[in-house]
C-alpha cells in the first residue's frame, strides 16, 4: 500500500511539472503570435510602400536613360 501511495505522488508531481511546462509553452507562443502580428505589420507598410514609390522610380530612370 505504501509503493503504491509513493508512485501515486510521484505521478502527480510530474503531472504537475507538465502542466507547468505546458503552461509556459502557451504563454511563449503567445508572445511568438504578438511579435508575428507586429512583424506582419511592418511588411505590409514596406509593401504599401514600395507599391507607392516604385513607378516613379522606374519613370525617373527612364527619363535619364
Amino acid at each position: 500500500m505504501v509503493l503504491n501511495t509513493t508512485a501515486m505522488q510521484e505521478i502527480l508531481k510530474a503531472t504537475q511539472q507538465e502542466t507547468k511546462m505546458s503552461r509556459a509553452m502557451a504563454i511563449k507562443a503567445h508572445e511568438l503570435t504578438e511579435e508575428m502580428k507586429k512583424d506582419s505589420l511592418s511588411m505590409k507598410t514596406i509593401a504599401i510602400l514600395t507599391m507607392f514609390f516604385l513607378p516613379g522610380t522606374s519613370f525617373a530612370v527612364s527619363a535619364f536613360a
